[in-house]
C-alpha cells in the first residue's frame, strides 16, 4: 500500500530498500528497473487515502485464503 506514484516507489527500490538488499545479498545481483517493471503489478487504485488499508487488509485476507 502507497500514496506514492509508481515510478517514484521503484525508483527509491532501485537505490535502496528490501528488494534492493534481498537480491544483493541473497542472490548477489544488482536490481534494475527492468526487473522491477514487469515485476510490480498494481492491484487496484483508490483516491481515498483513508481506505487503502482496508484494501489492503481485503487483499491480503482473500490472498490467505486461497
Amino acid at each position: 500500500m502507497t500514496t506514492t506514484r509508481l515510478s517514484r516507489r521503484l525508483t527509491y527500490h532501485l537505490v535502496s530498500g528490501a528488494p534492493k538488499k534481498h537480491l544483493k545479498e541473497q542472490h548477489r545481483i544488482n536490481i534494475t528497473r527492468e526487473m522491477l517493471e514487469v515485476n510490480t503489478e498494481i492491484l487496484t487504485t483508490c483516491p481515498d487515502a483513508r481506505r487503502l488499508p482496508i484494501l489492503e487488509a481485503l487483499y491480503i485476507i482473500e490472498e490467505n485464503w486461497h
